[in-house]
């Protein structure tokens, strides 16, 4: 398990100077598409997380080469924080091609705080105006602190595959409908046998702000004979382009 952390940072440290490049010209250019985003959400509180509602503050940037998610949600008992970096290195008018990064932290005040790090490939695709498909095979390590053991044992580690897929369909009048199904979410990073299955509803009509409505069906241990719901939730989220 060292080797693979101690691989996985020197990898990291070697494509800084790549991302250093691409970002002294993504600044400069023409077309970067910068939204602040405010979400409210609803838990159904059956589940792992101790919250029944949260707030979700994020900030995006998007261009041609380099994509950004900055966010935090903010609930009872808990807070997270995560960010994310993806590079598209080949690109064409309907697909784009890119590695990326992504950090977060989620913090139980009064159970664990806990380190998450993937690393990842991704792939979009837009063979028609109307349908569209997104796509990503992930990394997933965990560095866990239960509190109630620090005693005996600091930290605790663990890794995972991770996989994301999405299918956007979209329609007149500005409006997307997609649906997906994922192993993690971007403030939830469960094992690999906890998937989330996302439906949600997208519009750009009233600018400038956007709106979009989505609710998120999880399981654990789904892959197998016992597969166990766990808990849903719903989110309402509108964006402000700057």
């Amino acid at each position: 398990m060292k080797k693979t952390i101690l691989f996985f940072y020197l990898t990291i440290l070697c494509l800084i100077p790549v991302f250093s490049t691409e970002a002294e010209s993504f600044f400069d250019r023409e077309g970067i598409q910068h939204t602040l985003r405010l979400g409210l959400g609803v838990n159904s509180g059956q589940g792992f997380e101790p919250y029944k509602t949260m707030i979700q503050p994020e900030f995006t940037i998007e261009s041609e080469k380099l994509s950004f998610f900055g966010g935090s949600q903010i609930a009872n008992k808990m807070l997270n924080f995560t960010v994310q970096g993806v590079w598209w290195p080949w690109h064409s008018q309907k697909v784009r091609f890119g590695a990326g990064g992504l950090f977060n932290y989620n913090l139980f005040f009064e159970t664990s705080q806990t380190n998450n790090i993937m690393p990842g490939l991704f792939l979009e695709v837009r063979p028609a105006t109307f349908f569209g498909l997104k796509m990503d095979v992930d990394c997933l390590f965990k560095f866990r602190d239960i509190f109630a053991i620090d005693e005996y044992k600091k930290w605790l580690y663990s890794w995972c595959g991770g996989l994301n897929l999405e299918l956007d369909l979209y329609l007149p009048g500005e409006f997307m409908v997609y649906s997906k199904i994922s192993s993690y979410e971007m403030y939830r990073y469960m094992m690999f046998m906890a998937p989330s299955f996302t439906f949600g509803i997208s519009e750009t009509k009233t600018k400038p702000f956007s709106f979009t409505l989505e609710a998120s069906v999880r399981y654990t241990d789904f892959f197998t004979s016992s597969n166990y719901y766990d808990s849903t939730e719903i989110r309402l989220m509108m964006g402000f382009p700057l």
